[in-house]
């Protein structure tokens, strides 16, 4: 289920402007494979929003190529992070360690945080 509808992703896109990158992986005959969307967060550091993958597609490593070649140009660009979100299900309450397993093959390092929020 995407976090955003149509809509409100062209909303987005206008709002960042030059703060948004989209990388495509297309296989050897130029069709698109992997998508990642990265948002620039501050000066040093970028977001990955969102990341696709055709499953009608099967090409080996075709997510994994297109984040590293994003994280070699926002490196270029000066970024010392990539954040590649949370690794969580169930509203944040369940690990889920098949992606955190992907994400750290990528050579990231997991970081606990909390949040605390008042009572209501």
């Amino acid at each position: 289920q995407p976090t955003h509808n149509f809509s409100e992703l062209l909303k987005l896109r206008d709002i960042l402007g030059q703060r948004q990158k989209l990388f495509l992986g297309l296989n050897t005959e130029g069709q698109l494979c992997a998508a990642a969307w990265l948002i620039k967060a501050t000066k040093e550091s970028w977001h990955v929003q969102y990341i696709a993958r055709d499953h009608t597609r099967n090409v080996a490593c075709a997510v994994e190529a297109t984040l590293c070649g994003a994280m070699e140009v926002v490196r270029d660009l000066g970024a010392k992070y990539l954040n590649l979100g949370i690794c969580t299900e169930n509203g944040g309450t369940v690990l889920n360690t098949g992606l955190l397993r992907f994400k750290e093959s990528l050579g990231c390092v997991h970081h606990n945080r909390y949040l605390l929020t008042p009572k209501p």
